[in-house]
């Protein structure tokens, strides 16, 4: 409830001045207007306020999910298979056609219904761009917290040059590869997705965008940690 101050009549013929001395005002309204007053008068001739930053657009700030695409290589019949139960048997491909998989730069869901669509950014020149393509359909992984130390390998190292799957297994004594709708997949990721292409690509200079439906899910993780680009810059990772 607001608090009011009644002043006292002014003297005969002086009246209340309506703008600046009325005779019944909310405390505070005369409050705000004081602080905005001072406020103003501060930035006219005061202590200057902080800059903000001008240099790149907010929205590239924004802290969001963390996506990795895993794709199928170009070559018929290549794709993923089980030697053993729980084990991922990586087959030896061409360095063009090999499977791979990816940091997704840029990934955000755009419809519910009839499908969950989402719009997924592929980088132009990479493998996982012209694998996507080819197959028209791939998974997204969500990653946890835990996955930041394979940013540089899925997000700065090409796979034409190294194979990204074969790395991430070589490092790791426990099993950290899986299947999951034919493709292979961090096992330890938060949730798993079998995403089509609906769209044609669409050129937005380095890279193309395409709009996906979710076909297939399966979420992973019974502690769900999922990493964040805000987490990847706090540990230096990111800009």
């Amino acid at each position: 409830m607001q608090s009011f101050k009644l002043h006292t009549r002014a003297p005969a013929g002086a009246g209340c001045a309506r703008a600046a001395h009325p005779c019944l005002v909310p405390t505070s309204t005369r409050t705000a207007s004081a602080a905005m007053a001072s406020s103003s008068a501060g930035a006219a001739g005061g202590a200057p306020s902080a800059a903000i930053d001008q240099s790149v657009p907010l929205h590239t700030k924004l802290s969001m999910p963390v996506y990795s695409l895993s794709t199928l290589g170009t070559a018929p019949g290549s794709s993923p298979s089980s030697s053993t139960a729980g084990a991922v048997h990586h087959q030896q491909q061409p360095p063009l056609r090999r499977d791979t998989m990816n940091l997704v730069t840029y990934c955000a869901p755009v419809a519910i219904a009839p499908k969950r669509c989402m719009a997924i950014g592929l980088y132009r020149g990479t493998l996982s761009h012209d694998n996507f393509l080819a197959r028209r359909e791939g998974v997204l992984q969500v990653l946890q917290e835990h996955h930041a130390p394979l940013f540089t390998l899925l997000g700065k190292t090409s796979a034409r040059d190294s194979d990204k799957l074969g790395a991430i297994a070589a490092a790791h004594t426990a099993a950290p590869l899986t299947v999951k709708f034919g493709h292979t997949v961090l096992s330890d990721a938060a949730a798993v997705m079998r995403v089509v292409a609906v769209s044609e690509p669409l050129a937005c200079g380095d890279h193309d965008v395409v709009m996906v439906a979710v076909e297939e899910w399966e979420n992973l993780a019974a502690q769900l940690q999922p990493l964040y680009t805000g987490r990847l810059r706090e540990l230096g990772y990111m800009q």
